[in-house]
């Protein structure tokens, strides 16, 4: 008999240690479970941050590109202005070089009383 019982001790163990082992792997799977669901929030959070961080810098493309042409244009403006300037100006000094030769010609002459 004390085979029988020495069976059922090990057939007790057994189930012991099944039980524990199932207990274990349901625990393993709920804990997998649960970080897969925070891998998946997590996941979907980067996506959204990628999406936007996209969209803003298309954005901020294009609204540099727009501004890069605006101040393009306003750049040939102000040069032409500028060269415009430099014409009346150089048109003004050439003009004044004129009058002063002509004055001091006059002067040289006497036709000036002075």
């Amino acid at each position: 008999m004390q085979s029988h019982g020495h069976s059922a001790i090990v057939l007790s163990v057994l189930r012991f240690h099944a039980k524990d082992v199932a207990a274990s792997n349901q625990r393993c799977s709920r804990l997998e479970q649960a970080r897969m669901a925070e891998l998946t929030h997590e996941l979907a959070q980067l996506r959204q941050q990628i999406e936007i961080e996209r969209s803003v810098a298309a954005a901020t493309a294009g609204f540099l590109a727009k501004d890069a042409g605006r101040l393009h244009d306003k750049s040939g403006a102000w040069q032409a202005k500028h060269e415009a300037d430099v014409r009346t100006k150089e048109r003004e000094l050439e003009v004044g070089r004129v009058c002063a030769a002509a004055a001091r010609h006059m002067l040289v002459r006497g036709s000036i009383p002075g």
